[in-house]
């Protein structure tokens, strides 16, 4: 039963390292674009506009950053500090065991208790973000088409 479980912890370890690389290659991509994008165009939409959409991205990256690091220090914390205490010779197995299953468990406990500020900061990121793009997507168009542009209040 140890080796079914053990294969199945690995799988499951190896596909979120997989899936988790791949979401954050795909949202600082989409980062790099925006400001891409966002640096062709500087010049030619108005400063209001230029100076609404880096303020909604900046706080979209902010609220990124700050949820990855809050995960980061959490799973470095519990996953790795505290696992590595473990490995001390000589090596209980059953003792090893145990004491892995507590930190795992109040590693997730407390991962929980992280997700609602999590989920906040993340729809908080995606929303600012998405306001961003169509807000430089406007202006952009604005100026192309003779569209009535943001200048300020």
């Amino acid at each position: 039963m140890r080796e079914l479980e053990k294969r199945q912890l690995d799988y499951h370890a190896s596909l979120y390292s997989t899936t988790s690389a791949y979401d954050n290659a795909v949202i600082l991509a989409g980062f790099a674009a925006f400001f891409a994008l966002w640096s062709g165009t500087a010049q030619d939409i108005p400063s209001f506009a230029r100076l609404v959409t880096v303020a909604l991205m900046g706080v979209s990256l902010m609220a990124y950053i700050a949820v990855t690091i809050a995960q980061m220090l959490l799973r470095q914390f519990h996953l790795e500090w505290k696992q590595s205490r473990l490995f001390v010779p000589p090596v209980d197995l059953d003792a090893f065991e145990a004491a892995n299953a507590k930190i795992v468990e109040d590693y997730h406990r407390r991962q929980a208790s992280l997700e609602p500020v999590a989920l906040a900061g993340f729809w908080l990121s995606l929303l600012t973000g998405f306001l961003a793009a169509c807000l430089l997507t406007y202006s952009a168009l604005a100026v192309a088409f003779e569209w009535p542009v943001l200048v300020g209040l």
